[in-house]
C-alpha cells in the first residue's frame, strides 16, 4: 500500500524515517512498514500519545479527530500513511 503514495526520494520520506527513529531508536535500514509500534518497536501508550502530538508539530499539520485515535496508529505504515494523507502530495511536488 505504501508504494502507491510515497516517493522514497522525497524529503518527506526521510523526515518520516527520522521521526520514527526519534521515538523508537530504530535505524531506518532496520524498519519495515509492517512493524508494530508496540510489539516490534516497544512504543508504549505514553510514547504513542507523544508521537501523535509531535506528528502535528513536526509536519505542521492538524489532524482530524478521527486520526487522533491511537488505534489508527499501530504500525510504521500507519504513521507514513497518516502524514502523507495530509501533506504527502504537497511536499512531493
Amino acid at each position: 500500500m505504501l508504494n502507491s503514495y510515497i516517493n522514497k526520494d522525497s524529503n518527506l520520506y526521510y523526515r518520516l524515517l527520522d521521526f520514527i527513529f526519534k521515538f523508537t531508536g530504530q535505524m531506518s535500514n532496520k524498519l519495515a512498514l509492517s512493524m508494530s509500534l508496540k510489539n516490534d518497536l516497544g512504543v508504549d501508550s505514553l510514547t504513542l500519545t507523544e508521537m501523535i502530538i509531535s506528528v502535528e508539530e513536526t509536519f505542521d499539520i492538524f489532524l482530524e479527530e478521527d486520526d487522533l485515535n491511537p488505534e489508527n496508529m499501530q504500525t510504521v505504515e500507519d504513521i507514513f500513511f497518516l502524514v502523507f494523507k495530509y501533506v504527502g502530495k504537497k511536499e512531493q511536488d
